[in-house]
């Protein structure tokens, strides 16, 4: 938890779709499930849909978003993850945390 107080986050438009194509990239070199922890509030100057939906699209892979101090995230983001995975609050990182525990 303190770990996550201690992130840095930086204001402005970013670039999800780069860095989704990047996880994309680093996830078909495993072959194990992995757990996906997104940091962002989803806001990007272009469209993710297609990197996002092909994360997606592994069943066994898991993705989690986590938008500190953020109330409202993009509905682009909101429509394509489950809301359950999607954390904004400071109290809800238990929930994180639980659903990361083995």
């Amino acid at each position: 938890m303190r770990r996550i107080e201690e992130i840095d986050y930086f204001g402005g438009v970013g670039d999800v779709a780069n860095a989704l194509k990047l996880a994309n990239d680093l996830i078909a070199k495993n072959s194990m499930p992995v757990d996906v922890i997104f940091v962002s509030d989803g806001y990007s100057s272009e469209n993710y849909t297609d990197p996002l939906q092909k994360m997606l699209a592994n069943d066994a892979n898991r993705f989690f978003v986590l938008a500190p101090n953020h109330k409202k995230v993009s509905s682009q983001l909101s429509i394509l993850v489950n809301s359950q995975n999607i954390y904004n609050k400071f109290e809800n990182l238990v929930g994180l945390r639980d659903n990361l525990a083995c």
